[in-house]
């Protein structure tokens, strides 16, 4: 799947910048497909989370309290997910880069009577797509072909098709 790192302008603030991938395919970003996937089934949820997303950009920065953690496994140590209160289970998955930059993906809901994010298809399918993203992320900042800027709230690169990525969804 072919897909561009966007920056969301409309999202993004003096703390923290938020951006997503668009998805050539559809020509919209993983954030903007969830929010269409679950603003009708779980409305006080979406609030609740993009009440999340603006304290985050405009107020604190991407606190580690406001995720979960340690939802990438190995090699996706930035992956995270983003919940809408603690006891429920819209989950949106993000990769965190600092306090300052935050990479929104997809997500669903997680039913109470699945124990791991594999027994569900959906969220695997997003969980996944992100663990790609992360690797591929991490080897062109190594590399030197992604940077920050020098506040680090936004990425920079030499070319435009350093942002571009082929993600493989099972």
């Amino acid at each position: 799947m072919h897909c561009k790192l966007v920056k969301l302008h409309q999202y993004s603030g003096e703390k923290a910048s938020v951006y997503s991938l668009n998805i050539e395919k559809y020509q919209k970003t993983l954030f903007d497909i969830f929010l269409e996937e679950n603003t009708s089934s779980f409305k006080s949820e979406i609030k609740e989370i993009m009440r999340y997303i603006t304290l985050i950009s405009t107020k604190t920065g991407a606190r580690t309290s406001y995720f979960k953690e340690q939802e990438g496994g190995r090699g996706s140590e930035n992956l995270f997910a983003l919940f809408d209160e603690t006891d429920r289970n819209l989950r949106l998955y993000c990769l965190n880069y600092g306090t300052e930059i935050i990479i929104l993906g997809g997500g669903g809901y997680k039913d109470s009577s699945i124990s791991a994010l594999q027994d569900d298809p959906k969220l695997k399918k997003e969980n996944y797509i992100l663990r790609s993203l992360c690797r591929e992320m991490d080897k062109r900042i190594r590399e030197g072909n992604i940077e920050y800027t020098a506040d680090y709230l936004d990425f920079v690169a030499d070319s435009e098709d350093d942002f571009e990525f082929e993600i493989e969804i099972e």
